[in-house]
């Protein structure tokens, strides 16, 4: 049952009144149909015109085969008209009693309504997960009854902006300007929370005909767009999308020129931490992926990379597909197999940074590199500096840090005296050491020596920590120790 009370009367108490009659309940319309809201005002007669203060009990008689029939109870308050009740079983008929009391009187009137089918206007229309969904997807169903989308309508917070500024994100089929059948036309149990309708958009076509695979497909794939996660998670106290839209991730399909250009191979090994629909293709399926044909499918890295609204696989991480550090890890390391060579690129090469894969160092045979240093030891390194956030609470909006920006804030752990300035005077360092080698390589490369080791291994170390972005801080004592080596290599190279 849901009710929300309006239409608080004026009353002045200073008076006593005679006399007073109820005279009518009235409903919004004579006939209800089923699912659908009503609005119940009480008519009362004053014999005589001073204003009194009134106390209004209402009492709801439910069919027993309402799914609200054990929620029968009297209503209590000091307003004329309450404003929901959702009759929900049709050729029913529910029976409303209202009492009115003052100091000096007491009246009583009854009213039943009778309760109709609903008609939709617009389809297809809404059916609810367990009339559509669940009659073939049970396991689906199952795993999503344990994320927190099976219980957004028990956190809506029912003041005056609710109807307007909650339901449509904590509701199924909330759609104000289509008469599909949704909540907003039945607000009743069966639409409550985010459903599978929520995503996937209204089943009607498909749960009550056959239809081809390739419609069901059609279907199912609709709403992997990045926008229907973000219709809802970038409110004031949720800014999810809005933060993401300013990462690196969603920028990551920006690429996609280039990537044109590649050899179909090298591509297609690519596309997997560029484009959306490949990416969940690597991470969910591990399926072989291709260069999208439609341009419209380039998103770069989105929600449902990472984060599976059916929480199928019901581990600690909650909805994410794996682990963080698992994760970031599948794209963020060089991807070089074997041992690297002077002419691979190390495309983001983070992890590989991060976890001391000395492997994938070019040349890492000249260099003496510990097995363990700071930074290595964390466990989720990557989710404790770039996932920082702060809860909401009302009044306040929620920081989810999906920019995946660090936050000088993880740092006090071990640092208390962090602060930004603080992490960019140790970074400062290895911005000096890496314009260095860079004036060397432009050195040596207007001198014709472009075939030395030397040159290589240092032109690939450039590259290296370039790419890495962190300006030292993923692994401070490897970059510290491979910079100097380098720099100290190619001084004597152009000396001599």
């Amino acid at each position: 049952m849901l009710l929300n009370f309006i239409g608080c009367i004026n009353h002045d108490d200073k008076n006593t009144i005679h006399s007073f009659k109820l005279i009518d309940i009235r409903f919004s319309s004579p006939t209800v149909a089923a699912g659908t809201p009503i609005t119940v005002t009480t008519i009362v007669q004053s014999i005589v015109s001073d204003t009194v203060y009134y106390e209004y009990e209402f009492f709801i008689k439910r069919p027993t085969d309402s799914i609200f029939y054990n929620l029968n109870r009297r209503i209590q308050i000091s307003i004329d008209t309450i404003q929901t009740i959702v009759p929900d079983c049709i050729d029913s008929y529910w029976k409303i009693v209202c009492r009115a009391t003052t100091r000096n009187q007491t009246d009583s009137i009854i009213k039943i309504v009778r309760i109709a089918q609903y008609t939709i206007d617009h389809h297809p229309a809404y059916l609810g997960t367990d009339a559509s969904c669940n009659r073939c997807h049970s396991i689906f169903v199952q795993s999503w009854q344990q994320t927190a989308h099976a219980t957004t309508g028990n956190r809506r917070i029912f003041n005056s902006n609710w109807l307007t500024h909650c339901n449509s994100c904590h509701t199924t089929g909330y759609e104000l300007n289509y008469s599909n059948g949704g909540y907003d036309e039945r607000p009743i149990e069966r639409f409550d929370h985010v459903q599978c309708e929520s995503c996937h958009g209204p089943s009607e076509f498909y749960g009550v005909s056959f239809i081809t695979h390739q419609v069901h497909q059609g279907f199912i794939d609709s709403k992997l767009a990045i926008q229907s996660c973000g219709n809802c998670h970038s409110q004031s106290h949720l800014s999810i999308y809005t933060e993401w839209l300013g990462s690196g991730h969603a920028r990551s399909a920006s690429v996609s020129h280039i990537l044109h250009t590649l050899p179909i191979v090298e591509r297609n090994q690519c596309v997997g931490c560029h484009i959306y629909t490949e990416s969940i293709k690597k991470l969910k399926y591990n399926l072989n992926l291709e260069y999208p044909t439609d341009s419209t499918r380039f998103d770069g890295i989105g929600c449902a990379t990472c984060h599976t609204p059916h929480n199928h696989s019901l581990h600690q991480w909650k909805d994410l597909r794996h682990s963080p550090d698992v994760l970031c890890n599948q794209c963020h390391q060089s991807n070089i197999d074997g041992t690297p060579t002077a002419y691979q690129i190390p495309y983001h090469p983070q992890n590989d940074l991060l976890s001391n894969n000395i492997q994938a160092i070019f040349g890492h045979e000249f260099f003496n590199l510990p097995s363990n240093t700071e930074h290595s030891e964390w466990s989720n390194q990557c989710s404790v500096c770039h996932l920082y956030s702060t809860p909401w609470s009302y009044g306040s909006i929620a920081f989810t840090n999906h920019q995946f920006r660090p936050n000088y804030l993880t740092c006090k752990s071990c640092h208390p005296q962090a602060t930004t300035e603080f992490i960019v005077e140790r970074q400062q360092p290895f911005q000096d050491s890496l314009s260095i080698l860079n004036h060397q390589l432009e050195f040596l490369k207007n001198e014709g020596d472009t075939l030395s080791f030397e040159f290589r291994q240092g032109r690939w170390m450039y590259w290296f920590f370039s790419k890495d972005g962190s300006l030292g801080i993923h692994n401070p004592t490897w970059t510290r120790h491979i910079l100097r080596s380098v720099i100290m290599r190619l001084d004597s190279l152009i000396q001599n």
